[in-house]
C-alpha cells in the first residue's frame, strides 16, 4: 500500500497539499461517484434543506472535488 501511495505523488502530504490522482478523476462513472461519497464523508456535509458543501485547505483538493462534482 505505501508503495502505491507513493507511485501516486500523495505520501507526505500535509493538508494544503492535498489532491486526488488524475486517474481517478477520470476513473468510470461509478468510480467517480464513490470516489465523491467518501470524500464527502470525511470532509463534506449536508444541510437539513439538501445543500452539502466541502471544506479543504488544499485548493488542488478543492478543484478536484469540484470537477467530481460537475
Amino acid at each position: 500500500m505505501r508503495e502505491e501511495i507513493e507511485d501516486l505523488g500523495l505520501m507526505g502530504k500535509v493538508s494544503t497539499e492535498k489532491f486526488i490522482p488524475r486517474m481517478y478523476l477520470f476513473a468510470s462513472p461509478e468510480e467517480r461517484w464513490e470516489l465523491l461519497r467518501g470524500v464527502m464523508d470525511t470532509d463534506g456535509w449536508a444541510e437539513e434543506d439538501g445543500d452539502c458543501y466541502f471544506g479543504s485547505s488544499s485548493p488542488q483538493l478543492i478543484k478536484d472535488v469540484q470537477h467530481l462534482a460537475r
